[in-house]
């Protein structure tokens, strides 16, 4: 399965441990590996706001590469849901060579805001410095 070949790299290269990688394993399976129309292959990172997948969407004869953003559950009160539609806005606002693109954002069933950006493949700011 990809998500399994996708976490071992992510773990080699220390951009995640074993046990977010379990985590979001589990959560994959639970939500059957789909956001709206991408799929989800893997966890890129998790910080204070959420989580970010990497995904790919295959529709009308192309596929395209995604970072999915979901807001984490625990984090869903009033205040952060708002941060978060704040961010998103503003993203989708924006349009610059340097900075990867919005492609989509919705909500989810169980009313957790998301949105998808291009993927960058990169280098982690953090391990970059």
């Amino acid at each position: 399965m990809a998500v399994n070949r996708l976490g071992e790299l992510l773990v080699r290269n220390k951009l995640i441990d074993e046990k977010q990688l379990a985590k979001a394993l589990e959560e994959q399976r639970a939500t059957g590996g789909r956001l709206g129309a991408y799929e989800i292959l893997g966890l890129l990172g998790a910080g204070g706001m959420g989580r970010v997948w990497f995904a790919i969407r295959e529709t009308g004869g192309y596929r395209q590469q995604a970072a999915v953003k979901v807001l984490s559950s625990h984090r869903a009160d009033d205040e952060f849901r708002a941060r978060f539609l704040r961010e998103r806005r503003i993203l989708a606002s924006l349009d610059h060579p340097g900075l990867a693109r919005f492609l989509d954002g919705g909500v989810l069933e169980d009313g957790l805001p998301w949105f998808a950006m291009e993927y960058v493949d990169g280098q982690d700011l953090l391990a970059y410095g």
